[in-house]
């Protein structure tokens, strides 16, 4: 009996780690961006739709990897200067995560990929 709770209470500990994602945001451009994932929340969760779970700032060439252990689901990723610069860019994304333990990988110039 206690071989069977020690199991269910291992299964309910690692079970959020078996469906995530993480997300890798690489800036491609010669500037620094503010890359912003947002989730697309269901309706039944009664909060607002789109919920930002991840802000940063990118120098130019440089990389993130976001490591949260994001669920599956509907998502948007921005991307945009920042606000003391005299350029404007702005991009956004719309992507689904349907696989289980992946890799999404953001660019500004590209629609994010899952892999």
């Amino acid at each position: 009996m206690k071989r069977i709770i020690l199991l269910i209470l291992i299964i309910v500990m690692f079970a959020p780690l078996v469906s995530a994602f993480d997300v890798n945001f690489k800036n491609t451009t010669n500037k620094t961006l503010v890359y912003r994932l947002y989730w697309l929340a269901p309706e039944w969760l009664k909060t607002p739709e789109i919920t930002a779970i991840a802000v940063g700032e990118l120098k130019a060439g440089k990389k993130q990897l976001s490591a949260n252990n994001y669920e599956p689901g509907p998502y948007v990723i921005t991307w945009e200067n920042l606000s003391s610069s005299n350029d404007k860019f702005y991009k956004s994304y719309p992507f689904d995560v349907e696989k289980d333990k992946c890799t999404v990988i953001s660019t500004p110039n590209s629609k994010p990929v899952v892999r």
